[in-house]
């Protein structure tokens, strides 16, 4: 199957806690899973940042239904395009976030993008398979990663 990738940015239309971000989670898990689209939300300070990647026509769907929920507004595609290998192999969706106020929330983000450093690095393989192995494709991660250190400050 053909992979293809599309990642952008949107505003909440309220402010998110980890509520309203496990129900996101759960409904984007399951309905994921079963078009066979992985990818990764990322939630700092009121806004979106997702990436998808699949089949075209999967990671499309999605993106309309997307494009169709009131939760969020002024959705912003930075990026569409094939993809030689998945960045989220075993991610229905991950989902991080950094709240306002959250108690620990500066080391809770640090730690967390160790984990996301880690994972774009390695172009969403295991790092010791990938180390003759180059990263394809390095425009979704280099955005993802500029996207994190702008909205959360590092």
């Amino acid at each position: 199957m053909a992979l293809y990738q599309i990642l952008y940015t949107s505003n909440a239309l309220r402010q998110m806690d980890m509520a309203d971000l496990g129900r996101i989670e759960q409904v984007s898990v399951r309905n994921n899973r079963a078009a066979g689209v992985t990818g990764l939300l990322l939630y700092v300070g009121g806004n979106f940042l997702q990436y998808l990647e699949g089949s075209q026509a999967a990671v499309e769907g999605i993106y309309g239904k997307l494009h169709r929920d009131r939760r969020h507004y002024g959705l912003t595609v930075i990026h569409r395009a094939p993809r030689q290998n998945r960045l989220f192999d075993r991610w229905a969706m991950g989902v991080h976030a950094v709240l306002p106020g959250e108690a620990g929330g500066d080391a809770l983000f640090r730690l967390s993008h160790k984990a996301l450093e880690r994972r774009l690095s390695s172009g969403g393989q295991a790092a010791e398979r990938t180390a003759n192995v180059p990263v394809h494709d390095p425009v979704a991660p280099r955005l993802i990663r500029t996207f994190w250190q702008v909205c959360g400050g590092r």
